[in-house]
């Protein structure tokens, strides 16, 4: 994906070495959704259990981050085009950023 010099990071789609980042950023973001001091929670566990779930999205490449000069993964989308494979209806999500 391009990306401009001026711009404060840059987007890529995400490769098999982002997973596990990609799982650790969804999973704070998300967590208020399992927090039972949130006084919001509704879920009881985290949004990716395991890598399972956002690996299929990588290895898909259903998967963008954004990465700060250094490299360093700051935010994650995950899509689905072809939503549980009807090609008229999509999935955006989860979206985490730090």
């Amino acid at each position: 994906m391009a990306s401009t010099s001026d711009a404060d990071f840059s987007l890529r789609i995400a490769t098999s070495g982002d997973v596990s980042v990609v799982m650790q950023i969804v999973n704070e973001a998300y967590s208020i959704e399992s927090d039972s001091d949130s006084g919001v929670a509704f879920k009881t566990g985290a949004r990716f259990p395991t890598s399972e779930e956002p690996a299929v999205f990588v290895d898909n490449e259903q998967c963008i981050v954004a990465c700060d000069h250094d490299g360093k993964v700051l935010g994650t989308i995950c899509f689905d085009l072809d939503y549980h494979g009807d090609t008229s209806q999509g999935e955006f999500g989860p979206l985490a950023v730090r």
